[in-house]
């Protein structure tokens, strides 16, 4: 076809749900255009900025919903800022403060 022009809006949503300072781990969820989890996410599809991460493992909580717990190997500051990048490369990137 020609003289067509196409876009395409990829979506995918991180959100931070919980920074527990004591095990240094940080509870995200990430879906995709259609409100589903995205399942095959590992280490190094995230990054914490300012820190290493040491593990990232994944499981559904009490609610039914895909989880994943990045560990860090240091104390996680006030401020915490996460990136997700997926398969496909989409990126995004959220901040949590938090006491």
């Amino acid at each position: 076809m020609t003289g067509y022009k196409f876009t395409a809006v990829a979506f995918l949503n991180l959100t931070i749900r919980n920074v527990n300072t004591t095990t240094n781990e940080i509870t995200v969820t990430v879906k995709g255009e259609d409100k589903t989890p995205v399942t095959n996410l590992e280490k190094d599809n995230f990054q914490v900025k300012g820190l290493n991460i040491t593990s990232v493992t994944s499981h559904y909580d009490q609610d039914h919903i895909l989880v994943y717990i990045i560990e860090c190997d240091e104390n996680i500051p006030t401020t915490v800022t996460v990136k997700v990048w997926d398969q496909g490369g989409i990126q995004v990137t959220a901040k949590c403060s938090h006491s």
